[in-house]
């Protein structure tokens, strides 16, 4: 796996925590072991997931193919300037 890809996969990772967060309650439960609370991997909260055959059938005319990122061109301008990336 490349750098390229790697930062890309952490980027994603990175927005999925700071866009998506899950702000469910944690509950801790006192134990007669600890002097502080520990937390209950067991409890009850109910936590929302992605619906994600929705979520691919709504970006599904977004996606790009691969014969169409095979056909992108950069032409002059710096390789981050998106003005410079043509299909």
């Amino acid at each position: 796996m490349s750098h390229t890809q790697t930062d890309h996969c952490i980027e994603l990772l990175r927005q999925a925590a700071v866009c998506r967060a899950d702000t469910s309650l944690q509950t801790y439960k006192w134990t007669a072991d600890d002097d502080v609370p520990q937390f209950d991997a067991h409890s009850p909260v109910k936590h929302s997931c992605v619906d994600w055959d929705a979520l691919k059938e709504t970006v599904k005319p977004r996606i790009v193919s691969n014969d169409e990122m095979k056909r992108l061109v950069k032409y002059g301008g710096n390789v981050h300037d998106q003005a410079d990336v043509v299909l």
